[in-house]
């Protein structure tokens, strides 16, 4: 690929890029009649996207002890096409176009009420979900292309659509002891149901069908099915192998109980220090990709996470500093962090993936101090160690050829998790006029360096070298993500009803990026917003 080996890099300035003109321009004609002319179509990079969201809250007393409140909200939001170029170059390595719609109905019922030294709370709830996914990708200038040598690859359309079904009941005490220590315990079971139809369709030229067909042989097949254009391609289970032409169909049932004990000890008036201990989880969820086989459409699977954390909140200083302190360990089993799944064309496909065993441990401080009236400086600084426990295995982002096989991530730190971060706010207030306040402030914010994928330490004999094998990319093959210090600033003026203020961000127009992956042949860097001034106005009714 002469021609992408010649792009050049972008100067180190978010305000440059080479960005093709448009998403999923390829050329040629689509075989199915009256269908959105992918393979010619220009779709704009830009946004288009719509929310409506509405929620009703009603409280009845019961009795003077006793009250019941019904939740109602209903939330519905529509992407209409967002396209974007995600190979950083005018050559199509990748682009997309991305539609979506979402739309949740929840309804809860609760009753709250106390006795003695105690309140408790005890309700149910439950929450309808139905999703849609649909992307339209376009790979004309990759390696991937021609698909065997021979098939010039068209656009494909990884679709998926799910309907959630989501029901809850929990209650929750507080109990006096004494004085100074409260008691804390909750708990929660839910159950949810998730159906899903999903597959990678044909763009509409058919070339996605014939790839499929010719896939399945490999896998074992005897009897290999081409879908017509436009129809979904993924392969489907053995001994046939064949993909579904409507796509498919999958299901996830999973329940689960949280729980949650805590103390609360007031050691004086202005100290409080507190302990807990939780169990709580996070559902498992089913992909939207690209993939070749309905093994990669699995869903990952409910994550568990077993929490301690301990702190204090103390105000100091005649009340003119606030400090709050915590440390915390979080144990997880299954957690959902971003990895990698084979592919038999793609090779890489980044997805999420349960890491079997894992832990957080940290610390957070946060500070506010009131030296003057008016004045306010208030520092923060976190720390969180993660790491992967026990064996893990998984694909890096550099799978395919001979770089084929799992890798060893275990000891691993998380993609995306930063050590330490630290912030520093400072405002001050003053009045000009009759009901009027100005303000100035300032913002620092610093993050250390982390890495968006795992990284292939290299430390197994006999399995390939990821930073070797790459070649002339072999700096890139840690996918950092460096790190950063932030500054932005504001000032303006405002009373009961209205807020004018003039703001910037990153206002010594910092160049960093913030995440940096492979994408098929290009590995590329996701450069954050330079610098930027604005002018904003609000009004409360």
């Amino acid at each position: 690929m002469p021609e992408f080996l010649a792009t050049p890099l972008a100067p180190k300035k978010a305000e440059a890029a080479d960005w093709g003109p448009c998403a999923n321009n390829n050329g040629g004609t689509p075989t199915v009649p009256n269908q959105r002319n992918y393979n010619n179509g220009c779709d704009p990079l830009e946004l288009d996207d719509k929310f409506v969201s509405a929620q009703v809250r009603i409280d009845y007393d019961l009795t003077d002890d006793l009250v019941l409140t019904s939740l109602t909200s209903y939330n519905h939001y529509e992407q209409n096409g967002s396209g974007m170029d995600g190979d950083g170059t005018r050559l199509q390595i990748y682009e997309q176009t991305h539609t979506g719609d979402l739309e949740t109905l929840f309804q809860e019922f609760r009753l709250t009420g106390s006795f003695g030294k105690g309140t408790w709370v005890a309700g149910v709830n439950y929450e309808d979900m139905e999703t849609e996914d649909d992307y339209i990708q376009s790979y004309g200038n990759s390696s991937v292309v021609p698909v065997f040598g021979f098939i010039d690859y068209g656009p494909n359309n990884p679709n998926a659509a799910q309907e959630v079904q989501t029901w809850a009941m929990f209650a929750n005490v507080e109990y006096s002891l004494n004085e100074t220590v409260t008691l804390q315990a909750g708990i929660r079971y839910t159950d949810q149901e998730r159906d899903f139809n999903g597959c990678t369709d044909d763009g509409g030229d058919g070339t996605w069908a014939l790839t499929s067909a010719l896939i399945q042989p490999f896998l074992g097949s005897t009897n290999p099915l081409q879908v017509q254009p436009g129809e979904c391609s993924t392969t489907g289970p053995g001994p046939d192998f064949n993909p579904v032409p409507t796509g498919h169909n999958l299901s996830l049932n999973e329940d689960n109980t949280s729980w949650r004990v805590g103390v609360n000890w007031a050691a004086n008036d202005t100290t409080l220090v507190y302990g807990n201990v939780s169990k709580a989880y996070k559902n498992g969820q089913f992909p939207t990709l690209p993939g070749s086989a309905i093994s990669q459409l699995q869903p990952v699977v409910q994550e568990e996470l077993l929490a301690y954390e301990i702190g204090a909140k103390a105000t100091l200083a005649n009340g003119s500093v606030q400090l709050n302190a915590a440390a915390f360990y979080y144990d997880y089993e299954d957690k959902q962090i971003l990895g990698a799944l084979e592919d038999a064309i793609f090779g890489s496909l980044p997805a999420l993936v349960n890491v079997p065993e894992s832990h957080v441990q940290g610390f957070e401080l946060v500070a506010t101090w009131l030296p003057v009236a008016g004045l306010s400086i208030a520092p923060s600084v976190s720390f969180a160690d993660t790491e992967v426990d026990g064996e893990f295995r998984n694909f890096d982002a550099f799978f395919g050829g001979t770089n084929s096989g799992t890798k060893d991530f275990s000891g691993q730190d998380f993609p995306q998790a930063p050590e330490l971060q630290a912030n520093l706010a400072v405002n001050y207030t003053w009045e000009v006029m009759d009901g009027w306040t100005a303000f100035v402030g300032a913002n620092v914010n610093y993050q250390e360096e982390t890495n968006s994928f795992f990284v292939d330490e290299c430390k197994e004999a006999g399995v390939t070298c990821t930073r070797e094998d790459a070649g002339e990319l072999s700096g890139d093959t840690t996918l950092p993500v460096p790190e950063r210090t932030l500054v932005d600033v504001r000032a303006g003026l405002e009373n009961d009803n209205w807020k004018v203020w003039f703001w910037g961000r990153n206002v010594t127009d910092e160049y960093y990026w913030t995440r940096h992956s492979k994408v098929n042949d290009a590995i590329i860097k996701l450069p954050a917003m330079p610098r930027t001034y604005g002018i904003s106005a609000s009004y409360a009714l």
